[in-house]
């Protein structure tokens, strides 16, 4: 009964986001439809860092980085990213507004709304 309801719950989701994308680009330009056909999603490369010295600096307790991540970062409208963020079913997702061309990032609340940073 449950595996029903969340099936039918994704089905709901993407049949919304399907009539979203479809009404917004209908009468977008080709160059826009172009880049995002190009769009690949590609898996993100990691690397792991060991230190050796330890900086006088740096508290013991200090957290240590781990990976890095390199990315695409896609240009999408505020609500473009949070069906991203649906979509892919992640915590966050970094993208390039666009409507002011900066850097934002949408994220998944604890409470489960939406969150969005924008830089001033």
């Amino acid at each position: 009964v449950a595996l029903d309801q969340s099936a039918e719950k994704i089905e709901k989701q993407l049949r919304r986001y399907r009539r979203r994308i479809k009404d917004r680009h209908e009468g977008a330009d080709h160059a826009r439809k172009a880049d995002e056909a190009n769009f690949e999603v590609q898996d993100a490369a990691y690397t792991v860092f060991a230190h050796d010295e330890v900086s006088e600096d740096e508290p013991d307790d200090a957290p240590l980085v781990i990976a890095e991540t390199r990315v695409d970062v896609p240009t999408a409208s505020v609500s473009d990213a949070v069906m991203m963020l649906d979509l892919r079913n992640t915590n966050a997702l970094l993208f390039k507004n666009a409507g002011t061309g900066l850097h934002n990032m949408v994220y998944r609340r604890g409470d489960g709304s939406i969150g969005w940073v924008e830089p001033k």
